[in-house]
């Protein structure tokens, strides 16, 4: 998937330090690792008053095909 804008937000240091340390050890990008955070979160709180069950149902489905969540 492309990625064409930036989420950028603060943070404690002392938490990114960790947070990076910890992907590093699990060789692991950051950057990654916070998109499938992100991914997981929307995928499981789609709320049906903002969201068509169709779109929710065809996110779902995408992330299945990519590999990234289980049927």
């Amino acid at each position: 998937m492309e990625k064409d804008v930036q989420f950028a937000f603060r943070v404690e240091a002392p938490l990114r330090e960790e947070f990076v340390r910890t992907c590093k050890s699990l060789d692991r990008p950051a950057g990654q690792v916070l998109r499938e955070f992100m991914r997981e979160f929307v995928g499981g709180h789609i709320q049906p008053a903002l969201f068509a069950e169709e779109p929710a149902a065809r996110y779902k489905a995408r992330l299945v095909r990519e590999g990234q969540e289980r049927s």
